[in-house]
């Protein structure tokens, strides 16, 4: 059983919500969507929080690192900050050097987003207008948290009265030791690898992966610290 509940709404709108069931305590906000923890429980039974977060949520209108958040419209980068789309040329504000990101200088991450309390779960909507941050076509979004036994599960749905670009995804940072330790001595494992290359220094760091065996690494195990690190400085 999910138990969730509003623990502060503060004068501007932003609303802080826990949920909670047998395996999992979960903190979100309507701000961005911002997931600020999960507590969750290691193998000797003690809780943990394994996401970072900012100590104050309003942090994130003057931070880059995304920490959280979702992110849109488009996740990643759009190259040289413009796209064509049926024959129309589309341009964006470059927000990292000459390519934009995770949406522009108010992308998702920033917003204050409607929001229903559900039986397991909570869902989030934004209307993003037509062309808000140079994206055409009004654009309603749906973002779901839900807690089903152990997962936290994360649903996006998007409807645009346009054609249009949409990528959304979360960006939480991972620490699996509860913060205790930095994480190099994670283990990583990568399944069906695959890459999309979008510009030439992504298309270099593909051809360096190959060349010292990183890929087969990674389809394997890996200590973050030990094999990452090294690769990436050779």
């Amino acid at each position: 059983m999910t138990k969730i509940k509003i623990t502060e709404q503060r004068d501007n709108g932003i609303t802080f919500f826990e949920m909670k069931n047998e395996s999992l305590r979960v903190k979100v906000t309507n701000l961005g969507c911002h997931i600020l923890s999960i507590f969750t429980k290691d193998r000797e039974g003690n809780e943990e929080d394994v996401v970072l977060s900012f100590n104050d949520i309003e942090d994130c209108h003057h931070d880059g690192s995304y920490i959280g958040a979702v992110v849109g419209r488009v996740a990643n980068r759009i190259g040289e900050a413009k796209f064509q789309l049926n024959g129309t040329t589309y341009p964006l504000i470059a927000n990292n050097g000459p390519n934009h990101l995770h949406g522009g200088k108010e992308g998702f991450n920033q917003m204050l987003f409607y929001f229903e309390i559900l039986k397991d779960g909570i869902r989030f909507f934004y209307l993003s207008p037509d062309m808000e941050e140079g994206y055409p076509g009004s654009l309603y979004l749906k973002v779901t948290y839900r807690l089903e036994s152990c997962t936290l599960k994360a649903e996006y749905e998007a409807v645009s009265d346009q054609d249009t670009l949409v990528n959304i995804t979360n960006h939480s940072y991972f620490n699996l030791t509860g913060c205790k330790e930095k994480i190099y001595h994670h283990q990583l494992k990568m399944r069906q690898i695959k890459l999309h290359v979008w510009m030439k220094i992504v298309w270099q760091m593909v051809k360096l992966w190959k060349l010292t065996g990183l890929h087969l690494i990674l389809e394997n195990s890996m200590k973050l610290e030990k094999e990452f690190m090294r690769n990436m400085s050779s």
